[in-house]
């Protein structure tokens, strides 16, 4: 089994170290790469919340900056990086604690999402997804992945990819009264979606209002979905876990 594990880490405003492992049976080797530039936001906004995907032999990057979305792409391993290209569309951009773009990657499609809004800051916002189908080149903007408008304003949310193509995005969902976990799923690399999918509602009304989730996915159709839950008081960590490609999940385990 080999696996490929990427650390970004932000030094100043805007320097992003790259660090990268090969896991292979129990050989483990770690190297510092580079550090690599990030542009700016358009009123010199500072990056912010980078993120990394692998497929292949390539590394793929995405941040915020501002109100801006950017993703730049490095094909030799980190040595060297593209241009960073700032992806299409406006509104006011979720960023900062946990907040941002996510990106994942399989074979040659690459997918960013992140949470915009026309006003922002808790009051608007809808997962807005970009797809790429050659290695981030180029890019083309997608409808938003919630069913119902500004359900997904708390800004929090994660996506993930596997080598067949399968993508999952969860996000903290607010279309009704308390906070609720819901997700998508694709099969054919982010090209379509599953309907909108209610993942977890608490017993309690809400679960945790802003902690983030995380989603996972394994071979043959398994998913994971970490997140905090919220319990008479009590607020620990769940799992979800789905072996049919999040058709259907598990109850949920503290």
């Amino acid at each position: 089994m080999r696996t490929t594990v990427c650390l970004a880490v932000m030094g100043g405003a805007r320097r992003l170290s790259y660090h990268s492992s090969m896991i292979e049976g129990v050989t483990f080797a770690i190297l510092l790469l580079m550090a690599a530039e990030m542009t700016p936001g358009p009123d010199g906004a500072p990056p912010r919340q980078p993120q990394l995907a692998v497929s292949g032999g390539t590394v793929h990057l995405a941040y915020g900056a501002g109100n801006a979305v950017f993703a730049s792409a490095s094909r030799d391993e980190g040595t060297t990086w593209s241009k960073a290209i700032r992806l299409p569309g406006d509104g006011v951009l979720s960023l900062g604690m946990r907040r941002g773009p996510r990106i994942a990657a399989t074979g040659r499609t690459v997918l960013v999402t992140a949470v915009l809004g026309a006003k922002g800051k808790g009051a608007d916002g809808d997962v807005r997804l970009w797809r790429s189908t050659d290695e981030g080149r180029t890019w083309a903007a997608a409808p938003h992945l919630n069913d119902v408008p500004d359900s997904a304003r708390e800004g929090l949310h994660s996506m993930a990819a596997s080598p067949d193509g399968s993508v999952a995005v969860v996000w903290l969902d607010l279309r009704k009264k308390g906070m609720r976990l819901y997700g998508v799923f694709s099969r054919d690399a982010g090209k379509t979606w599953s309907p909108n999918r209610l993942l977890y509602e608490s017993p309690g009304g809400s679960i945790c209002e802003c902690c983030h989730p995380t989603v996972a996915l394994g071979e043959k159709g398994r998913v994971a979905v970490m997140f905090r839950n919220s319990l008479a008081g009590n607020r620990d960590m769940y799992l979800l876990r789905s072996a049919d490609g999040g058709a259907t999940f598990s109850a949920a385990e503290k």
